[in-house]
């Protein structure tokens, strides 16, 4: 069973969490759920999603492709928890589906990147930061 599916009847009480997807369970809830979209003014063809003042996605309009902060939240879906890339794509979807509609290519954004973009996001949204 998808893991965003348990977790789902979880939440309804449909389903008891075994202690061998307690921790990813948790960094999905903590990283990955309850994302708040974002359009930044510098960069005005691609939207973002971040968690707390972390990237978490961007989606680039032109180039269709979804990208997925490296640093936080690929690495340790690799890692520490075994995802492959393209359990990775396919929980990335999962999640992104509700806000891309269209097929999408997954990338990742590089750790310079997401510096920047989460400068530019704590300059314009959170200026006490």
């Amino acid at each position: 069973m998808n893991i965003l599916r348990k977790i789902k009847l979880n939440t309804l009480g449909y389903y008891e969490i075994i202690d061998d997807e307690k921790e990813l369970i948790t960094f999905i809830k903590d990283n990955l759920l309850d994302l708040k979209e974002i359009k930044l003014n510098k960069y005005q063809n691609v939207r973002f999603w971040f968690k707390n003042d972390r990237c978490i996605f961007e989606y680039s309009l032109y180039k269709n492709k979804l990208s997925i902060n490296n640093i936080d939240i690929r690495f340790y879906l690799l890692y520490l928890f075994g995802y492959d890339d393209q359990g990775i794509e396919n929980l990335s979807k999962c999640l992104m589906k509700n806000y891309i509609l269209d097929e999408i290519i997954l990338d990742v954004i590089s750790g310079f990147d997401i510096a920047l973009i989460e400068q530019e996001y704590k300059n314009e949204y959170n200026k006490t930061i």
